[in-house]
């Protein structure tokens, strides 16, 4: 069984088999894997779903069964180990898709690639609802320093207006560290692109 790393290309409808779509599903599980876990897709594919093609004793243990005391652990051991418990469960549908196609047991094995997606479609959606909310945090901190940072600008400014300079350095060098919390080459940054009939 073929278990490298990489997509093919997009089959017609009728070139699908529970071989192929559960193979997509897992690697999509991969692609997830490796961006909300920081870890390669290539581990989620030798690891977990190795573990199901290559170990004879979880080759013989029922999917089914399989996949409800996993749901059981992760319902009581919270939401890290419902994740890892989905990539588990995700991995288990594919392997048994494809061991029940290749066994002829065609109803069977669509199940079981359906069921692979769906895991997987869970998977996607859980990382996009995690990367929003990491994105919204990022936008609210980053205002809020931008904010502080204008603030400070501001004053600089209206300090250096308010002011008697002989020249932007020297107005720079009195107000960085005693009328805003900035050193001298920010506040002569901010002065020197300035333009006033000073």
């Amino acid at each position: 069984m073929d278990t490298s790393y990489g997509r093919g290309t997009a089959l017609e409808r009728d070139e699908r088999s529970p071989t192929t779509v559960a193979k997509e599903a897992l690697y999509t599980m991969a692609d997830v894997w490796g961006v909300g876990l920081r870890r390669p897709g290539e581990d989620f594919l030798r690891v977990i779903f190795g573990a199901f093609m290559g170990n004879d004793e979880l080759a013989h243990y029922d999917c089914d069964e399989f996949c409800n005391e996993a749901r059981t652990v992760a319902a009581t051991d919270g939401p890290q180990v419902l994740v890892i418990a989905s990539f588990a469960i995700g991995a288990a549908y594919s392997a048994s898709a494809m061991k029940s196609d290749s066994a002829g047991r065609l109803h069977r094995a669509w199940t079981y690639a359906t069921d692979a997606v769906w895991e997987a479609a869970g998977l996607s959606a859980r990382l996009g609802a995690q990367v929003e909310q990491r994105s919204a945090l990022g936008r609210m901190g980053a205002a809020a320093r931008h904010e502080e940072d204008r603030a400070l600008k501001r004053d600089a400014i209206e300090a250096y207006l308010n002011g008697s300079y002989t020249s932007k350095d020297a107005a720079a060098e009195a107000i960085a560290g005693k009328v805003v919390p900035a050193k001298f080459r920010t506040v002569r940054a901010w002065l020197v692109g300035l333009s006033t009939g000073k």
